[in-house]
């Protein structure tokens, strides 16, 4: 099921996006930083208040996380 993000799924999404970003190989030491900065647990929730977050779930639990912004796809990390 594709929801609205919600606060309390910060932490698990935070965790999605750096085993994603973990083994990338088309990603810089650098560019990947920059990715884990920008989605702690808190970042995240900041970042929710002004775009639109979506979670996938599965068993009521996220197993991936996408952003939108003017509808476009700006993030997406299963």
């Amino acid at each position: 099921m594709i929801r609205k993000f919600r606060e309390k799924d910060a932490e698990t999404c935070s965790k999605i996006v750096n085993e994603c970003i973990k083994n990338a190989r088309n990603l810089t030491k650098k560019a990947k930083e920059k990715i884990r900065r920008g989605a702690t647990p808190e970042k995240l929730k900041q970042k929710s208040k002004k775009r639109d977050y979506f979670v996938y779930t599965k068993n009521n639990k996220p197993i991936a996380i996408g952003g939108l912004k003017k509808n476009e796809v700006i993030r997406m990390y299963t």
